[in-house]
């Protein structure tokens, strides 16, 4: 993919260390994405469909507050989240790998994934909170990092933190995914989830990238969006780690199908409706 070329070129003046592991999430990247696109001839009858519950909104994850001592002086208070608010971290500019810790205060945490920022396909490098807010020192934040589902430890100096409202509930079973601005549904769409044998990962994630594409016609659509996942049956992919994306595709007639090998491919005129609303740092829900 010509997009992860430039990427890669623009992260040249990195470490040896960030070069390489650049180098391998990018390949593994755009290898996955290519075998998504691959022939379907292999291609297993579709699982038996949920019922649509087009009722219930997505949760938003528990966030709770780190209680302080008392002080002299009055401390500032951070307003709570409100209901499906969410609070996400980017990386300060200045900041060129996020500092990771098993606890506040605690040993350093290295992930399997290097923190680098700018993030391995371009943008500032943001992650979810999951425990904490504005005004705590410290913040717990999920990664995009095997095992799915890591989480860390991080200063909050090192970030600066927005609040947004969206989320993306995936539903593999009845191959739909749908999008939400609070509990208001904004996009809805048929989708192609992985093969029985390369399922979709179950869970919670978040987008942690945006990678428009140079060819809007290619295999996969005008827009890639990476998301925290890695596949849970591939220990690598072509010798990279097996990231999971939402992105659109030139074969719309595999829509509503099992025929990937973990990604989720829609319709492009959903991909970029989607990509117009959802900022990284979405809250992505892949349910059974």
């Amino acid at each position: 993919m010509s997009s992860l070329s430039s990427l890669g070129r623009a992260g040249a003046h990195r470490t040896p260390r960030r070069l390489r592991a650049c180098a391998v999430l990018a390949v593994a990247l755009a290898s996955l994405l290519t075998s998504c696109a691959a022939s379907t001839a292999d291609v297993e009858p579709a699982a038996a469909r949920q019922t649509p519950s087009t009722s219930t909104s997505p949760t938003a994850p528990t966030l709770a507050t780190t209680t302080t001592a008392a002080s002299v002086a009055p401390q500032p208070v951070a307003p709570p989240l409100a209901p499906h608010e969410v609070l996400v971290a980017d990386v300060r500019p200045e900041v060129g790998e996020l500092h990771t810790f098993d606890a506040p205060n605690g040993a350093p945490f290295a992930p399997e994934l290097a923190q680098i920022n700018p993030w391995y396909f371009g943008g500032s490098l943001s992650v979810l909170v999951v425990q904490g807010l504005e005004t705590d020192p410290w913040l717990q934040v999920a990664l995009a990092s095997r095992p799915n589902g890591v989480t860390a430890w991080i200063r909050t100096s090192e970030v600066t933190l927005r609040r947004h409202r969206f989320s993306i509930t995936v539903a593999v079973g009845e191959r739909m995914l749908r999008a939400y601005d609070a509990d208001t549904l904004v996009v809805e769409t048929p989708i192609v989830v992985g093969r029985p044998n390369t399922p979709t990962p179950l869970g919670t994630f978040f987008v942690n990238a945006e990678i428009p594409q140079q060819n809007p016609g290619g295999a996969y659509g005008p827009m890639i969006l990476s998301v925290s996942a890695f596949s849970e049956v591939l220990d690598s992919f072509d010798g990279g780690l097996p990231e999971i994306a939402l992105h659109g595709t030139n074969q719309p007639g595999l829509v509503g199908t099992a025929a990937s090998n973990g990604c989720i491919r829609m319709p492009n005129d959903a991909i970029v409706r989607l990509a117009e609303l959802a900022p990284v740092g979405t809250v992505v829900h892949f349910v059974a």
